[in-house]
């Protein structure tokens, strides 16, 4: 039996992923994420805007991406969360707009 892999689906996904880690280390409590809004951190109370406004295009590539990964047994920090339709981290929710 093969081991699950680790990598991330596609380019979209890895980015997301950085978007992800970049908050967890800066201890946010949320990642805001929605096409045509700069992606954004809470952190203690204070919203932190990055550079980065996503697309409806990479969003679709980055959910397509881990619904892919999950189904093939693949890991990764995200994973679909389809009863709120949005992703899982930990114990926070970040959900598509």
């Amino acid at each position: 039996m093969s081991q699950p892999t680790t990598e991330p689906a596609n380019e979209d996904v890895a980015y997301f992923n950085q978007i992800l880690k970049a908050g967890v280390d800066a201890g946010c409590s949320d990642v805001h994420i929605k096409v045509g809004t700069p992606a954004s951190y809470r952190i203690s109370r204070a919203f932190r805007s990055t550079d980065f406004v996503p697309t409806q295009v990479w969003m679709q590539s980055v959910i397509d991406g881990i619904c892919l990964g999950e189904l093939n047994g693949g890991g990764g920090l995200a994973r679909p969360a389809r009863a709120h339709g949005g992703f899982e981290l930990g114990d926070g929710v970040i959900r598509r707009g």
